[in-house]
């Protein structure tokens, strides 16, 4: 600590059994923090810092000493407080002049009590290294009681009109609203609001204090804009709990997307090259989809995670890999400690149109699945109809969704190649002429060999 320091101290009494008044004053000052080295086994977690200073404006202390008790009071003003910090105590105290002794009695009673209001958030920044950014109005009453060796603590406080950027994550959360209390063992936030990803959050909580290892924390979401969850893009309203405890790391999640984008996904191998997902109006943004390889850490192998996403029961269309289809449905994503990503559940055609080289057929029915394995491989069952004239064309489309299966049969039944022409032509084959002939001759060899998609 540093500045400029006045005061004066009135004694009477015995050596041994001192009273004393207390005035100090401290203006100009600064306190230092040191830094944090670098380097030993830790320094990949705990990089070196620089020490870091806090400016004061004043420092005003009154205190006593009488009767075993020293009592003491305050107010500190600092750039950083809008209005004053008070505080006061009351510390039992074994003081003497000859000999020299001045030793906290452990085992008796003591109390404390801090109020703070409009503390910026800014100031806090320079110590919570992972954050880019602070800011709002951080007010603060807190009162101590208990011994020495064996405090109580009981706080409350709020955090107004807030905003909050992690480093490592691009999105910021603004128009923070909270309210908290604490004791020596938890922070419980009783009401928390947010502003986060276009949308807007509820919090509450708790999470055990002083070490932070243990928590408990719901949220409710209304119209986020999900970046990526499992290949997933939209607007999302639902609820999630995130449940830590020494042990392992519990989130459950059930979200409800309106306006969507999808991505299937690349599980077992490279799927859905080039699929995009808008709403039903035909309106949306084209998503491309690449595959993203998360590095596996400690923290996902101990995970244990519950997510359910819904989609709406009409109005979210996918394309791609010759499937173009309006979809409703559910999709679970489980996983257990030290265990693979499973996924389970499908999403059923309402309509649409199932694209096989550059020929389109209308979908009857359909659905596509996801079997309960890990890194399973979608699976796709649309059947689809071509009603001509006298006959009605039906292609089965069976398999995993990258590489499926065809199948056809025909209302009345006829021959493949009769099939294949109403498919390209209209008409029966013996109804062709040369040219057209010639195209069924080509369509059918490369249709009818494979019977696979490309």
């Amino acid at each position: 600590m540093s500045g400029a320091a006045s005061g004066q101290i009135h004694l009477k009494g015995r050596t041994d059994q001192p009273e004393a008044s207390v005035g100090l004053q401290l203006t100009n000052g600064a306190i230092r923090t040191p830094g944090r080295a670098g380097g030993g086994p830790e320094s990949s977690r705990q990089p070196k810092s620089a020490a870091r200073e806090s400016q004061i404006d004043r420092l005003q202390l009154q205190g006593s000493y009488a009767g075993g008790i020293l009592a003491v009071q305050g107010d500190l003003q600092s750039p950083a407080i809008l209005n004053p910090v008070r505080v006061s105590a009351k510390i039992p105290m074994l003081v003497s002049l000859i000999p020299p002794r001045l030793v906290p009695k452990s085992a008796e009673e003591c109390a404390f009590s801090v109020q703070m209001a409009g503390l910026q958030g800014e100031g806090l920044l320079p110590y919570l290294t992972f954050l880019e950014k602070l800011g709002g109005r951080i007010d603060l009453d807190a009162q101590g009681g208990g011994t020495i060796s064996q405090p109580h603590v009981a706080a409350s406080g709020s955090w107004r009109n807030g905003t909050l950027k992690i480093k490592k994550w691009p999105h910021a959360i603004d128009n923070v609203w909270v309210d908290w209390k604490a004791d020596s063992r938890e922070i419980t936030v009783q009401k928390g609001t947010m502003e986060v990803l276009g949308g807007h959050v509820d919090v509450k909580g708790k999470v055990g204090y002083p070490r932070f290892n243990e928590m408990n924390f719901e949220a409710t979401g209304t119209d986020l804009e999900a970046k990526d969850i499992y290949g997933v893009r939209g607007r999302v309203s639902g609820r999630a709990q995130l449940i830590q405890t020494t042990t392992g790391t519990r989130l459950w999640s059930e979200l409800n997307l309106g306006k969507a984008e999808m991505n299937l996904g690349q599980f077992e191998g490279h799927l859905a090259r080039s699929i995009r997902v808008i709403d039903g109006s035909g309106e949306g943004d084209v998503l491309e989809v690449s595959k993203d390889t998360a590095e596996q850490n400690s923290f996902f192998e101990k995970l244990e995670m519950d997510l359910t996403i819904n989609l709406p029961p009409s109005g979210t269309w996918v394309r791609g890999m010759g499937l173009e289809a309006e979809i409703a449905g559910s999709l679970k994503i489980e996983k257990r400690p030290y265990a693979s990503v499973r996924f389970h559940g499908g999403f059923q055609t309402l309509r649409g149109e199932y694209k096989f080289q550059d020929y389109r057929m209308q979908i009857v029915e359909g659905e596509l699945i996801f079997p309960e394995a890990p890194q399973p491989e979608p699976q796709l069952r649309i059947v689809c109809q071509k009603d001509v004239k006298d006959a009605i064309i039906q292609t089965l489309v069976t398999g995993p969704l990258k590489q499926p299966k065809l199948v056809f049969s025909s209302i009345p039944s006829m021959n493949q190649v009769d099939i294949l022409s109403y498919l390209l032509f209209d008409r029966p084959a013996g109804d062709l002429s040369s040219n057209e002939s010639f195209q069924l001759q080509d369509k059918a060899a490369s249709w009818l060999g494979s019977q696979t998609s490309q």
